[in-house]
């Protein structure tokens, strides 16, 4: 078993979202895979563990919006880039000391969707905090793609 840092995700048994950090651990004959979210119970303040769907697992940018909201992977945001609003989808991607971007569709023709990629986490390259606290979350696209332009990118 291994755990990560801050994550969401959708929990298995009610379909709401958990908030806490994420561990994957096998069963005893090791065939199968259990993903959980370890949390804090508002009741008692003991760590429970939350079995999820490990394909709405979003992790934590550790970056905040405007409105000082936490920016997880597959948030839909809206951000100004060279005086234009856009609005894309949080996404990771390898791209150095920071993997975390924006990734906003720009156009689509005859079936190719072209899509720019905006870094957003701090790093040498990237954006600093100065610049991502005046991204405002949308919502979630893995609950509502309707919030990207022309569906989930």
């Amino acid at each position: 078993m291994y755990l990560t840092a801050l994550c969401r995700a959708k929990r298995k048994d009610n379909g709401e979202w958990a908030v806490g950090y994420y561990c994957m651990a096998k069963n005893r004959e090791r065939n199968k895979k259990h993903h959980y979210i370890m949390a804090q119970s508002p009741e008692d303040g003991k760590m429970r563990r939350l079995e999820v769907r490990p394909k709405t697992l979003c992790r934590c940018t550790g970056l905040y919006d405007r409105n000082r909201r936490l920016i997880f992977e597959h948030d839909a945001v809206r951000r100004m880039i060279w005086g234009t609003a856009v609005i894309g989808e949080v996404i990771w991607r390898d791209i150095g000391q920071t993997g975390f971007a924006l990734k906003v569709r720009t156009e689509e023709t005859e079936g190719y969707i072209k899509s720019d990629i905006y870094p957003i986490g701090r790093g040498q390259y990237d954006d600093d905090q100065r610049n991502t606290s005046h991204d405002e979350i949308l919502g979630n696209v893995i609950d509502r793609p309707e919030l990207l332009p022309a569906g989930r990118t």
